[in-house]
């Protein structure tokens, strides 16, 4: 099978393929995300087994100068960390938080100066349902997102109805809030704004989007 050649645009940190020839991603990538001063790429793939087992994987890449890139580390999510949706880069770059759709969870993973992504340091399971009964029978968490302070991580659970609000702390999440969404609304892609006061949050199952104030003082979620 050849190689497939894609393009990326950047926006606030996150990197979208586009068509054209830059680089190189293993042929199921759902997500990318760029590393500050863009030396390195992370990416989580859809994929059912990684080595062997049933779950995804998150690769990093370094970038040359000349916009190609290498892969430069590979590893599993926690066995139950099926279809990987989504990916987070912490602020400071030294972790990455996974959603994974199929598994209903979240995963940790730490990340090294020189790019290499180590192994599963916590995964978070969710459990809940919503009202679809084929699309929403269990939690399926979509996308993920760092509040720029880097102090909290912000998730939506497509098949709970469900926004989720993570204290993050060397490296660990902890739950403060559970935002419920309209019922059968499926919450799915969420943007965090420069300010991390912002936060806004599309439905898949319903075709609109709510924007939600951040007080991370308190810190507490609420719609706008």
């Amino acid at each position: 099978m050849g190689t497939t050649r894609r393009a990326f645009l950047q926006s606030a940190g996150v990197v979208s393929l586009l068509s054209g020839s830059v680089a190189h991603l293993a042929e199921r990538d759902r997500r990318v995300v760029l590393a500050p001063k863009g030396k390195f790429i992370f990416a989580v793939s859809d994929i059912s087994e990684c080595p062997g087992i049933p779950a995804g994987s998150v690769e990093s890449y370094a970038v040359d100068v000349a916009g190609g890139k290498k892969l430069i580390s590979r590893n599993s999510l926690s066995l139950s960390a099926t279809q990987p949706t989504h990916l987070a880069l912490s602020p400071d770059g030294r972790f990455v938080v996974v959603a994974a759709f199929g598994g209903g969870i979240y995963n940790v993973l730490p990340v090294r100066e020189d790019g290499v992504i180590g192994a599963v340091t916590q995964s978070v399971k969710e459990i809940g349902t919503g009202v679809h009964p084929q699309r929403q029978s269990s939690a399926h968490p979509h996308s993920v997102a760092f509040h720029p302070s880097g102090k909290f991580v912000i998730g939506t659970d497509f098949g709970s109805d469900r926004i989720n609000v993570f204290e993050f702390q060397d490296g660990f999440m902890r739950c403060v809030q559970r935002v419920s969404t309209p019922p059968g609304s499926g919450p799915a892609h969420l943007s965090v704004s420069d300010s991390g006061s912002v936060i806004r949050v599309e439905y898949a199952l319903t075709n609109s989007s709510s924007l939600y104030q951040f007080d991370s003082e308190k810190p507490w979620l609420n719609q706008i």
